[in-house]
């Protein structure tokens, strides 16, 4: 039995080369086992469920801004020519405006209009160099009325010695700060009797001039003239076309000699 069981040397090193193979393996699949997949090799599906669905909503969000756009460029305003001076608040907010610029606009054009060229709107700061850009090819500033129009009653003809203020402003380019010195100007006269005093209103522009003599007509009978014999000195220096005291004095003394039939003096 002894010798049955006798290896050689070249087998013992045999058999125990092979032993040492096995164990070596065995210890690489168990700590395999325990290590598991490396980080690279590992996936986790609800990562995947996630990552695909911010992608999908990252999707979702440019299909909606898209279509969020076009409806914008589907529901823009439509630029055809109008007058500065004519809009309204509302007009202006039609064209893009908020209702704080559009108020601002408005307010700017009341104190200190009417606009005369493209340039003034462009002065307004609630009015940026783009936006003016756009709108300047449309604006239009024709003032005057076509007096044919006005004849045939399409427009009605103001007598100016008897308007209101209201009155006044619906003729296009006096607005309130206008309508108010013409006015006041007429009350200091006693009244117009001819058109080339409308020059005579502090600020009146070309514009807004053209446009009261087209659509206003004088009725000299409405004057209330000063009687130059018995006014007194203050009611006489009064009168803007009597202004100073020598001319006064000079009236004054005549009066008390003869009574005044002319001032030609």
């Amino acid at each position: 039995m002894k010798n049955r069981f006798n290896f050689s040397r070249d087998q013992k090193i045999g058999i125990a080369s092979i032993a040492g193979v096995i164990i070596i393996l065995t210890l690489l699949l168990n700590v395999n086992d325990h290590l598991g997949p490396s980080e690279h090799e590992m996936v986790n599906l609800d990562e995947i469920e996630f990552d695909q669905l911010l992608i999908t909503n990252d999707n979702l969000a440019s299909s909606e801004s898209a279509e969020s756009l076009n409806k914008v460029a589907e529901t823009s305003y439509h630029l055809s020519n109008f007058n500065p001076n004519d809009l309204s608040i509302q007009d202006w907010e039609d064209l893009g405006f908020s209702s704080k610029q559009a108020n601002s606009i408005v307010k700017y054009r009341d104190n200190y209009g009417p606009f005369k060229k493209a340039e003034d709107v462009g002065k307004i700061y609630v009015i940026s160099e783009d936006k003016f850009r756009e709108l300047k090819p449309y604006m239009v500033f024709d003032n005057k009325i076509d007096k044919d129009t006005a004849a045939v009653g399409l427009i009605s003809i103001i007598e100016i010695n008897s308007a209101t203020k209201e009155e006044l402003e619906t003729i296009k380019g006096i607005g309130p700060v206008f309508s108010d010195r013409i006015v006041k100007y007429r009350s200091v006269l006693g009244g117009y009797y001819s058109a080339n005093q409308f020059q005579e209103v502090f600020g009146l522009k070309d514009e807004s001039l053209d446009a009261l003599i087209n659509n206003v007509e004088i009725d000299q009978s409405r004057i209330s003239k000063i009687n130059i014999n018995s006014a007194t000195k203050n009611e006489i220096k009064a009168h803007p076309y009597l202004k100073g005291w020598e001319l006064v004095a000079k009236i004054l003394d005549r009066r008390d000699k003869v009574k005044i039939e002319s001032l030609d003096f």
